[in-house]
C-alpha cells in the first residue's frame, strides 16, 4: 500500500515539477501574465547594467516562491487566491534582490545596511548606490506590498531583516579564515528567513508552523551549497563543505538538517497526509542532492581535495539532480518514504 501511494506522490510530484521546469510551461507562463505589467516598467527603466538574464533570473525565482507557496497552501489547507499568488511572485524577486544586489552587483555592506534601514522604516525612496538596479527592486518591494496583508508587516520586514543581515554576512565566507560555526550560522539564516519569508504571506501561519518551515529553509540552503561546490570553489566562497573529512560527510550533513526539518513537520497539527505529502516532495530534492554528491565522489575518485577540485572544468560538475541515473538510484529510497519514522 506505501509502495502504491507513494508511486502516485511521485507521478503528481514529478508532473508538478514538469508544469513549472520551462518557461514555456504553466507555471511560468502564468507568471510571465500576472507580473507583465511591473516587467514592462522594469524594462522601460533599465539601461545597459540590466541583463535580459536578470528579467530570467527573476522569473525563476518568482517561479520557484510561487511553488513553494503552493506547497505550503497544501500542507497547511488555506485557500490561496490571486492575489497572494502574486505576493509570492513578487516576493521571489524580493528574495533575489537579497542576493544580487550583494553578489552581482557588488554593493557595499553600508549601503546595504541603509537600503534596510529604508525598507524597515518605509522611508520615501531615495537611490543610495546610484545604481538603477536598487530602483528595481524598489518597484518591485512596491509591487509586493500592493498584493500583501499589512497586518503581517512586522513579520515581514523582521524575517527581510533577517535575510538581508544574513546575505550582508556571507560576504564573509570569501575569508578563508571565516570559522565553521559562523558559515552554519549565516547559512542557516539565509535559507530559514527566506521560507519563513513565506509564511508571512498568511499572516494566521505562525508559530510551530512558521518554526517548521524555517528549518525546512535550513535544509534548502545546505542543498544548494552542496550542488554548488565547484562553483562556489572556483568563486573563492567558503562552503559548510570545506570543514567535511569526504563526500559520504557532506551527504550526512544533509541528512542530519534533512532530519529535524522533517520531525518538526511532522510535529504540526495537521492532516498526516499533509505532511506526509509535503515531506515526500522534499525528500525527493534531499535524494536527488545526494545522488549529486555520489557523483561528484566519483569525480573526484572518492577524495574531496579542493586544490585538485579547484583544476576540474566546470563541465565535470554539470550533473542534473533529476535524471534516469538519479531516478534508478534514488527509486527505492523515493518509493520507500515513511513519514512516519519522523513522528
Amino acid at each position: 500500500m506505501s509502495f502504491l501511494k507513494n508511486t502516485f506522490y511521485l507521478i503528481d510530484s514529478s508532473r508538478k515539477v514538469y508544469l513549472a521546469s520551462h518557461k514555456n510551461r504553466p507555471l511560468q507562463k502564468y507568471v510571465t501574465a500576472s507580473t507583465l505589467d511591473v516587467t514592462a516598467k522594469a524594462r522601460a527603466m533599465s539601461d545597459d547594467t540590466i541583463s535580459e538574464d536578470l528579467f530570467a533570473k527573476f522569473r525563476w525565482y518568482m517561479t520557484n516562491t510561487l511553488f513553494f507557496g503552493q506547497m505550503l497552501t497544501d500542507l497547511t489547507g488555506i485557500e490561496r487566491t490571486e492575489k497572494e499568488d502574486k505576493a509570492y511572485m513578487y516576493l521571489g524577486t524580493i528574495i533575489a534582490f537579497t542576493d544580487l544586489l550583494i553578489d552581482d552587483y557588488k554593493v557595499d555592506e553600508e549601503s546595504m545596511r541603509t537600503i534596510l534601514s529604508d525598507v524597515f522604516l518605509e522611508s520615501e525612496s531615495r537611490n543610495v548606490t546610484g545604481l538603477l538596479i536598487e530602483d528595481l527592486f524598489r518597484l518591485y518591494l512596491n509591487a509586493f506590498y500592493d498584493h500583501f496583508d499589512r497586518s503581517n508587516i512586522n513579520e515581514f520586514k523582521r524575517c527581510l531583516v533577517g535575510l538581508m543581515t544574513a546575505q550582508i554576512d556571507s560576504a564573509r565566507q570569501f575569508n578563508p579564515d571565516i570559522s565553521e560555526k559562523e558559515i552554519i550560522r549565516i547559512t542557516s539564516e539565509k535559507g530559514g528567513y527566506s521560507f519563513e519569508l513565506c509564511c508571512n504571506i498568511y499572516p494566521k501561519l505562525k508559530g510551530k508552523v512558521t518554526a517548521a518551515m524555517y528549518k525546512i529553509g535550513v535544509i534548502d540552503q545546505f542543498l544548494n551549497d552542496a550542488q554548488d561546490i565547484h562553483k562556489d570553489l572556483k568563486s573563492g566562497i567558503k562552503t559548510f563543505a570545506h570543514f567535511k573529512n569526504d563526500f559520504a560527510d557532506i551527504s550526512n550533513t544533509l541528512i542530519q538538517h534533512r532530519d529535524e526539518a522533517f520531525q518538526a513537520v511532522m510535529s504540526l497539527d495537521l492532516p498526516f497526509k499533509n505532511k506526509e505529502k509535503f515531506l515526500f516532495g522534499f525528500n525527493a530534492i534531499v535524494s536527488g542532492v545526494i545522488y549529486k554528491t555520489h557523483c561528484y565522489s566519483k569525480v573526484m575518485n572518492n577524495d574531496l581535495d579542493f586544490s585538485k577540485m579547484a583544476k576540474l572544468p566546470k563541465s565535470d560538475f554539470d550533473i542534473p539532480v533529476f535524471n534516469l541515473n538519479s531516478f534508478k538510484f534514488n527509486f527505492p529510497k523515493i518509493v520507500g518514504f515513511d513519514a512516519k519514522k519522523y513522528l
